[in-house]
């Protein structure tokens, strides 16, 4: 997270329509069996170097707010959260591997996990040797996210970064996995948080050329259809067997914070918790509040004068996948 405010022909058009409308209407006329225990841990770091300021590099502004909401509204949808809700010095990565350490001993596959981080997101080049980043077909560069102690003006140039202290994609996906419950949520409010998304069912706003590139649109297809019908890996990050994801930014994005006092994407997101139930059947789902963290992204930050000439635009992410997970309920 940056510091500041941060094709298909007709016919297939009409025919997705018309499926979604009866998805709707079979949706509205359910009712969910929720009957299952919902845990969360959530972090939020916003004080990275002790030794500085709270307005120095690289601390931020609101992303030990962005936790606090969360852990306020988790708790209200009945969520296990504020044991495992820790920011600013009490984020670290020790501290995080004791709560998933917690929640895998006393969670069942029936039970439904939910992992949540606002802070400093980044990429690091090289990839280490033998990662899975750099197995063909991968992006070279892992993703990060940093907890506190990570970053600091104090440690050596030019990446004043502590790896030891923060967390990869690969290893986030590998301590998910060390979870037992059969539903899993992951909502990053933080830089270059798409690129934890380990599959090519992302779903991009952004729609891209198929025919382009060396793979041709038959391939991209092929490979598409594979994973959503199986669920296999893709070589790295988090897959759709391992979790659904929700992402503030693309792998090569900034996300950005200062929208009344929360990041950017967090603010929409706790908003979504009583305005974003499209089908009126009193569930948001995983799909349905990134649905509106999407479209209010896109009016009421990328159509602004600051995000367009002083700071940035970015479009959130969802991996894709045919699981949809109830998320809230209003």
């Amino acid at each position: 997270m940056s510091i500041n405010f941060k094709p298909a022909g007709t016919a297939g058009r009409c025919a997705a329509a018309q499926l979604a409308a009866v998805a709707l209407i079979l949706l509205a006329s359910c009712t969910l069996d929720l009957d299952y225990d919902k845990y969360a841990v959530v972090y939020g770091v916003a004080e990275y170097d002790s030794t500085q300021g709270s307005s120095s590099w690289p601390n931020l502004a609101y992303t030990d707010d962005d936790a606090l909401a969360m852990e306020i509204l988790l708790n209200q949808q009945g969520y296990e959260v504020s044991p495992y809700t820790r920011v600013d010095a009490d984020a670290t990565l020790a501290n995080l591997q004791a709560d998933f350490a917690t929640i895998a001993a006393k969670a069942s596959a029936n039970d439904l996990f939910l992992f949540y981080y606002s802070g400093h997101g980044g990429q690091v080049y090289p990839s280490p040797p033998a990662d899975s980043e750099t197995a063909p077909g991968s992006d070279e560069p892992d993703e990060w996210i940093f907890l506190h102690g990570s970053l600091a003006t104090t440690l050596p140039p030019p990446s004043y970064t502590d790896l030891d202290l923060t967390v990869s994609d690969d290893q986030l996906a590998a301590m998910l996995a060390s979870v037992p419950c059969a539903r899993k949520i992951v909502i990053f409010d933080a830089c270059n948080s798409g690129g934890f998304i380990g599959n090519v069912l992302e779903t991009d706003p952004i729609a891209p050329d198929s025919t382009a590139g060396s793979d041709g649109m038959f391939t991209t297809i092929g490979e598409t259809i594979r994973l959503y019908v199986n669920f296999e890996d893709y070589g790295s990050d988090i897959t759709p067997a391992d979790a659904v994801v929700i992402a503030a930014s693309g792998e090569r994005e900034e996300s950005w914070e200062g929208m009344y006092n929360h990041g950017v994407m967090t603010y929409f997101l706790l908003e979504s918790a009583s305005k974003a139930d499209r089908n009126g059947d009193g569930y948001i789902t995983v799909s349905e509040s990134y649905h509106h963290i999407y479209k209010k992204i896109n009016s009421e930050w990328n159509n602004t004068w600051e995000a367009q000439v002083i700071y940035d635009v970015f479009f959130p992410r969802i991996s894709g996948g045919p699981i949809d997970y109830v998320l809230f309920t209003d």
